[in-house]
């Protein structure tokens, strides 16, 4: 990461900043259970290396002139683009026997191995012109008038190759050693036809795979937008006015559509906002806030191309479209000392045309995405407490401070087979309710943190510990069909440490422990006869160790 400046004068300056993140992480997955046909007495076993490498490269450069006493104009320009390498993830499906294991035939996908590579380009630019209006008699101006533009181009190319294993008729019985699967999987057994070879395209060739699956997306966002700010003494206000037209493509070749195809989703949005703040005392506020928002469907789920997850099975729905959102919140929030807030806050969502993952209607029951129904909403409260515990020394060199958050949302959509009949090409879903909660959304969050902070060296140096705590009640993973019930992933906690400290002004160190309780979380399809298990594990507990150094 880097950042430089030029300052001409008082009323000139750019900025310059920069930022590199490469990643990679390599894991080993493994799951025993019941798996449909292959191993109906629970004694299945799938096992998935998977290794991921990700670069993400950020570029701004931003500038700010003050033109007159009134007038200023900012800008901003940004390049980022991001490479996500999956160069080799392999899957087998057992089913385990007296004798042994057994590699899985029922589906040539059961086993394979699989190739993916994507890269996403995004060009960006904002510009804005303030002016100040209504200057008092102490010089101070009241308010302001904002005139601005933003802009985005989005393109992004993904392909992806699968080389499905699949154990030919004479050789389905034959017991294999899972840790390792050379033994059976070579070129001698190939060559005598124990297995047969397919891309998830359908080819049976090596050759198949300079031609893999791939889709395209491109976005194009143009924006306007004029806000207007102003003090009438204890009440101020933000209004916002804004004008966006945009287009996203999507063209694919895949394994749904070989043929391939193209779709494109229009849109214009008028997206008006209004924000209140009203000082009724020194130390309290009284906030209101109202937005139109809308949700665009990600590339991926607006493109019919099928991944493989290890549970299940999901592909995009090009006839997929956004949604839009009307927010609403109220707070009232009160600052008694420095670094110290109370606040209690109502807010409210209403949403046309959700979107939510559901079981298609086919004999593969695979999952894909649907605007299910005309609306859905939400209304909830939130209570947020910051407490300084204690401080001592020089401007509070040491103190130790705690806070606390928790909110409770009723959430409520309607589902609509009809509608999504008449709008997916002949895609269906049979919903086993009329209505149902939205998927992903908790009834009640909370979240607490305590931290403990030492200064020293004139404050060039620091450490800081904290400890923190999240908890999610119950919430709707997927949308129950054909007379199943939703699945929903049962409630969890999540106990966090980290640990930070500026050894001096350019040395730092960091420790991240995540997941330190690694409580097993539950998924269960809420049937009519009862609870059912479908998922049970443990996300591991996370450690990272940092070193960082600032010129």
């Amino acid at each position: 990461m880097g950042n430089a400046g030029y300052k001409w004068n008082a009323d000139n300056k750019i900025n310059f900043n920069s930022l590199f993140i490469n990643t990679s992480s390599q894991t080993t997955e493994e799951y025993t259970g019941y798996i449909v046909d292959i191993a109906n007495d629970g004694n299945g076993f799938r096992r998935r290396f998977k290794y991921d490498k990700d670069r993400l490269w950020i570029n701004q450069l931003l500038g700010d002139h003050t033109l007159s006493e009134r007038t200023k104009f900012n800008w901003a320009t940004s390049y980022s683009t991001i490479t996500g390498d999956e160069p080799d993830r392999v899957q087998n499906t057992f089913r385990k026997e007296a004798a042994g294991y057994v590699l899985s035939s029922i589906s040539a996908a059961d086993n394979h191995r699989y190739f993916q590579y994507l890269t996403e380009d995004e060009i960006a630019l904002n510009a804005s012109l303030d002016y100040k209006i209504s200057k008092n008699a102490e010089g101070d101006y009241k308010g302001k008038v904002t005139l601005g533009y933003s802009g985005k181009i989005k393109k992004r190319d993904f392909e992806a190759t699968q080389f499905n294993l699949k154990a030919n008729s004479g050789f389905t019985n034959t017991i294999v050693d899972p840790n390792n699967l050379d033994l059976f999987y070579n070129q001698q057994n190939y060559a005598n036809d124990y297995f047969e070879m397919s891309t998830f395209k359908g080819g049976s060739q090596i050759a198949d795979a300079t031609d893999p699956q791939f889709y395209k997306g491109d976005l194009f966002v143009n924006g306007g937008y004029i806000n207007t700010e102003y003090k009438f003494n204890k009440l101020s206000g933000v209004l916002g006015l804004r004008a966006e037209v945009l287009t996203q493509k999507v063209e694919w070749n895949t394994s749904i559509d070989p043929v391939g195809g193209d779709d494109q989703l229009d849109k214009f949005a008028f997206l008006p906002s209004l924000s209140l703040k009203y000082e009724l005392t020194e130390k309290q506020n009284l906030r209101f806030g109202f937005s139109k928002t809308y949700t665009l469907p990600q590339f991926k789920e607006r493109a019919p191309f099928v991944y493989e997850e290890v549970t299940g099975t999901k592909f995009g729905n090009p006839y997929l479209y956004e949604s839009d959102n009307y927010n609403f919140d109220l707070k009232w929030e009160m600052f008694p000392k420095s670094e110290e807030l109370i606040s209690v806050t109502g807010f409210g969502k209403y949403i046309q045309n959700p979107i939510n993952e559901v079981t298609a209607l086919s004999s593969t029951n695979d999952v894909t995405f649907f605007n299910t129904g005309d609306y859905g909403y939400i209304a909830g409260a939130e209570v947020e407490y910051r407490k300084q515990l204690f401080g001592f020394g020089e401007t509070n060199a040491k103190k130790l401070t705690a806070g606390f958050n928790a909110s409770y949302l009723y959430s409520n959509q309607q589902l609509d087979a009809a509608k999504v009949a008449k709008e997916n090409g002949g895609l269906q879903a049979a919903f086993t309710e009329k209505e149902t909660k939205l998927t992903g959304a908790s009834d009640l969050l909370l979240n607490a943190d305590i931290s403990y902070l030492n200064e020293w060296n004139e404050k060039q140096s620091n450490f800081m510990a904290t400890v923190a705590y999240t908890y999610f009640s119950d919430r709707v993973y997927s949308i129950g069909t054909n007379n199943m019930g939703n699945q929903v992933d049962k409630a969890f906690g999540s106990l966090d440490f980290i640990a930070k400290s500026k050894l001096n002004k350019h040395l730092g160190l960091s420790f991240i422990a995540k997941n330190l309780l690694d409580p097993t979380i539950d998924r269960v399809q809420e049937n009519k006869s009862g609870d059912v298990n479908v998922l049970s594990y443990k996300k591991g507990i996370t450690m990272s160790l940092g070193l960082n150094y600032q010129f």
